[in-house]
């Protein structure tokens, strides 16, 4: 069986357990991050997170390993926590400015949420969410439904921005989905 990609990827310290020891082991991250180490580890089976605003982009591909177990740097927590801290003070600020739109509006200007979307290229909407969070080319919301509307207000994106985002992923979108 092959190794997986992590490990291909990961400096292999089998040979040096006294280098290895400099390292953070997944219970070790885990504790420092407050993440479940299964949480962690997930991370190891899908494609990097590259969204810059995405603590776990940090620490979604350990630096090291020993055999099959994956081992991480201070500088790798050290950027994880930087990131969670300003991502947790922009919060702190105030939500950023984006556009509240009534669902006429949007309709006029082909701006759909994650949810149509989905039906539109037929996966689940979890798919598109883990997307969001973890993919840096996925587009940006550039609207949000009005809280006057029914529901939860929700993200809205660009039918031409989702539509080519889409297809470089793979996704056949759907013929007469009215997305």
């Amino acid at each position: 069986m092959a190794p997986a990609q992590w490990m291909i990827q990961a400096k292999d310290l089998t040979d040096d357990p006294g280098r290895a020891a400099l390292y953070l082991t997944v219970g070790q991250l885990s504790n420092a991050v407050g993440l479940a180490p299964g949480t962690i580890t997930d991370s190891l089976t899908r494609p990097p997170i590259t969204v810059k605003d995405n603590p776990r982009r940090a620490i979604c591909r350990p630096a090291a390993r020993i055999g099959r177990l994956p081992l991480w740097t201070r500088q790798q927590l050290d950027e994880f926590l930087a990131i969670r801290d300003r991502v947790e003070k922009d919060r702190e600020l105030g939500p950023h400015a984006i556009e509240a739109v009534t669902v006429d509006q949007a309709l006029e200007r082909g701006l759909f949420s994650l949810v149509e979307y989905a039906e539109l290229f037929d996966v689940h909407d979890q798919t598109l969410r883990r997307a969001q969070s973890q993919d840096g080319t996925f587009p940006p919301a550039v609207a949000r439904r009005r809280k006057d509307v029914p529901g939860v207000p929700e993200h809205l994106f660009e039918r031409a921005a989702m539509t080519t985002w889409a297809e470089s992923k793979g996704y056949i979108v759907q013929e007469g989905v009215q997305a």
